[in-house]
């Protein structure tokens, strides 16, 4: 399967990276995958039941401060990214970075991972409003996520297999991430407006367990003050409040595609008012 061979590549950069001390947080599609495969091996209950998980052959290594702030880290994420065969992505230099991966049945896929981070307002960085860089630093840089303000908000880590270790972020930061995502693509044609961006927002609520819910509480309050969630909270209202609204209608429309079981008109309305509550919006 796909994603086994994804999770030992990413598991050789991860112990490759582990004496320098460059923690990868895991986001995006298979961010989700390993967190949904977590919770089903250990048996762990969560808020709603599981539902069906989606495929993707990109990795999105989120960089946290300490990583894109210090250039012998950056240094090294590029030495071990070169040692296990990943190019720089024409067009995209610098951030991306791919190799050929053989998968089931022999086929070759091209395995392409993606560098981000949040917003870092320190001294040893560069940034503009679509890169930031170590200082000094130009063979490696990461796309500017401002959403990603809480990746260091509790995040969850699993020991992959060989030993690596990953950082999965908060329910809460995904949340955050994919709403943003949902937002700027709601009207693209050309990237499916948004619809499974919809189904994440809707997989991360059912995903999370009691703890999570509590922690996110607290997340949400200590960041009360930043204008990212208050525009979160926006999305929520405008695209995600109703069973009319946008969001609602782009999530029932991935549904029937994937032919997800657990898409029922009252997880439906469970969701909405889950994520209304989880972004005080309620």
């Amino acid at each position: 399967m796909f994603p086994d061979i994804m999770r030992r590549e990413l598991s050789a950069l991860a112990r490759t990276l582990s004496e320098d001390g460059v923690r990868l947080f895991v986001g995006g599609g298979y961010g989700l995958w390993l967190k949904s495969e977590y919770l089903a091996t250990n048996e762990i209950d969560t808020l709603r039941d599981l539902p069906s998980t989606r495929t993707t052959q990109d990795i999105d290594v989120f960089l946290d401060a300490d990583v894109i702030a210090d250039a012998t880290k950056t240094e090294a994420l590029q030495g071990a990214l070169k040692d296990l065969g990943y190019e720089s992505v024409s067009g995209a230099q610098h951030y991306q970075f791919s190799r050929e991966i053989t998968g089931p049945m022999g086929v070759a896929h091209a395995l392409k991972i993606d560098l981000l981070a949040p917003e870092v307002q320190d001294e040893r960085v560069v940034m503009d409003a679509r890169r930031i860089r170590p200082r000094g630093v130009h063979w490696l840089h990461a796309d500017v996520v401002p959403e990603a303000e809480t990746l260091d908000q509790m995040p969850l880590e699993l020991v992959l297999e060989a030993g690596g270790r990953v950082l999965i972020p908060h329910p809460f930061t995904f949340l955050m991430l994919k709403l943003f995502a949902f937002r700027d693509q709601v009207g693209d044609e050309d990237r499916g407006l948004g619809r499974y961006h919809a189904y994440d927002v809707f997989r991360i609520v059912a995903m999370m367990t009691v703890d999570e819910w509590e922690q996110a509480q607290e997340i949400r309050r200590r960041f009360s003050g930043s204008p990212r969630l208050k525009t979160a909270r926006e999305i929520v209202a405008s695209q995600f409040g109703s069973l009319p609204s946008i969001g609602i209608l782009r999530l029932r429309e991935h549904a029937r595609e994937v032919g997800e079981p657990k898409l029922t008109d009252e997880s439906v309305e469970q969701f909405i008012d889950d994520l209304a509550a989880l972004f005080g919006a309620a």
